[in-house]
């Protein structure tokens, strides 16, 4: 799995940058080996694992204290010579979920640091292949779990006059799973509903979950979470289910999810339960997170409210109407007796 990277990093002008940061796109795709950086036939350059072809990224299962050499392949496919900086850096999760790489100034603590290039700036000619030893080191006292990084080619690029510097790089992600016992945990966080005013009596509504998906886990996870919702005492309980992409331990993505189909019954119970399995399919274990919140029909009241008015309306006018006719009856009974008497 390789990623590719573009960064801009402001050097004498913030509106220079902010003009080529509009024009350029900082993007994480996963690609194939070989990864190639570049459309254009000037620069261009594509990176690999070294030795076993049919390896995309680098994977160790190693001990604590136990150390691994490996080597890394570039390759010029420009035309022009190229001038490339080889480094590893830690790996991150993004709020959306995608892996990232922490930025050349930010240090890091696990493979980042872990990791010692025999070479760490390298010139290639056109069509020249370099293979670029490396050795990784866990430290003695490094705790079971999975820890994620990338070693990275970095060509930086001075910009519209040397206002802005563009750092194109490519990468290959590093996966160290060290020994002993790991856990496999996803929990919920934040858990938060919003359900709209229910004004229409004729129709459901349509509840907006949102919520942090966190791995408090040693070891990558994924798996699937139930969103469940119910109305008063139960009544119209739905459930459904998602699937989640890899998490690395500590990181998070922030959930947002529409459940239709909602009928209001003056409350609204929202339970998320989460079912997570490690990267080598190890279950974790299962946690579960409810909250309630009002869900008031006022489209039911308010069409009951003018149902009642509309009942008392015609009940008051028959009231009348029986008590006209019985005025009526009397005055024609009364006139009646009166003429029978004269």
């Amino acid at each position: 799995m390789s990623l590719k990277l573009s960064i801009l990093s402001p050097n004498l002008s913030r509106w220079g940058a902010a003009l080529i940061a509009a024009a350029l796109i900082a993007a994480l795709p996963l690609l194939g080996a070989p990864a190639q950086a570049a459309p254009s036939d000037e620069l261009s350059w594509s990176i690999r694992p070294g030795g076993d072809d049919s390896r995309t990224n680098f994977s160790y299962d190693l001990e604590a204290g136990a150390k691994k050499k490996d080597a890394f392949e570039v390759t010029n496919l420009g035309s022009n010579e190229v001038s490339l900086t080889i480094y590893a850096a830690d790996g991150i999760t993004s709020s959306s979920g995608a892996l990232d790489l922490l930025p050349a100034n930010d240090p890091s603590t696990v493979v980042g640091s872990w990791v010692k290039v025999s070479e760490p700036k390298i010139t290639l000619s056109p069509g020249e292949t370099e293979s670029v030893d490396f050795t990784l080191e866990v430290p003695k006292n490094t705790a079971p779990g999975d820890y994620v990084g990338g070693l990275i080619s970095s060509y930086l690029d001075t910009a519209s006059g040397g206002t802005v510097v563009v750092d194109q790089r490519l990468a290959n992600r590093v996966n160290v799973r060290v020994g002993g016992e790991g856990t496999v945990f996803l929990e919920t966080q934040d858990l938060n509903v919003l359900t709209p005013l229910a004004w229409n009596p004729f129709a459901p509504t349509t509840a907006t979950v949102t919520f942090t998906l966190n791995n408090s886990g040693t070891v990558r996870a994924r798996g699937n979470y139930s969103i469940t919702t119910s109305g008063l005492f139960g009544w119209g309980e739905s459930t459904k289910t998602f699937s989640t992409e890899e998490l690395i331990p500590g990181s998070s993505v922030n959930v947002i999810q529409e459940f239709g189909g909602i009928w209001p019954i003056f409350s609204l119970t929202t339970k998320v339960t989460t079912i997570p399995e490690g990267i080598d399919g190890a279950s974790g274990t299962e946690h579960v997170s409810s909250i309630s919140s009002w869900n008031i029909p006022w489209g039911q009241i308010g069409l009951l409210l003018i149902l009642i008015a509309v009942a008392l309306i015609i009940g008051l006018r028959q009231g009348r109407y029986y008590e006209d006719e019985l005025e009526d009856g009397l005055e024609d009974s009364l006139a009646e007796r009166s003429t029978n008497r004269t």
